[in-house]
């Protein structure tokens, strides 16, 4: 029987209870900088094709859905936090890709999200939109779980994070 899923969730689906700068280098010794999770106020969206570039600049902007089939309109750029950790979970509604962060960007996040209650928070990665969900509390534990949409888009995040990544048989129990 598998434990719990993190306590602070970010996820898109109804069943997830929503919540929701340092460059690394991969493993493979190229010195490549490690993306970050960046994060960003959701203020529309739009349903349908978007095949617009990467978001790169840290003001206002647009941007599109990992997946290309929404283009979101974005405040500026409020924190770029990068993982330390990633695991895959499978769930019932999708997978899971729960991110660690270390002891520096646990206070950014925390202060992010404190003051993003009630509002959709766009978390991207490589100029992308992952996930945009309501924030329904602040997540202050240095972890948070995103839903995405297959175990392929899981493993991609996680490498372009630049994060140890393994799939356990159980979630974790949380730091």
């Amino acid at each position: 029987m598998s434990a719990p899923v993190p306590t602070a969730l970010l996820a898109v689906a109804v069943a997830f209870l929503v919540t929701a700068c340092g460059p690394g280098t991969d493993g493979a010794g190229s010195g490549s900088p490690a993306a970050q999770l960046e994060l960003r106020l959701l203020t529309s969206v739009e349903d349908g094709p978007c095949s617009g570039p990467p978001l790169t600049s840290p003001g206002p902007g647009r941007a599109c859905a990992l997946s290309g089939s929404e283009t979101y309109d974005l405040g500026p750029a409020l924190a770029g936090v990068a993982p330390i950790r990633a695991e895959i979970h499978d769930d019932p509604l999708g997978q899971v890709l729960v991110v660690w962060l270390d002891g520096s960007d646990r206070p950014r996040l925390a202060d992010v999200t404190r003051r993003a209650v009630g509002r959709r928070l766009a978390v991207l990665v490589q100029g992308r939109v992952l996930v945009a969900p309501e924030v329904q509390r602040p997540i202050t534990e240095g972890q948070m779980a995103l839903a995405v949409p297959t175990r392929l888009v899981a493993a991609q995040v996680a490498g372009a994070l630049h994060a140890s990544e393994t799939s356990p048989s159980h979630a974790p129990e949380g730091p």
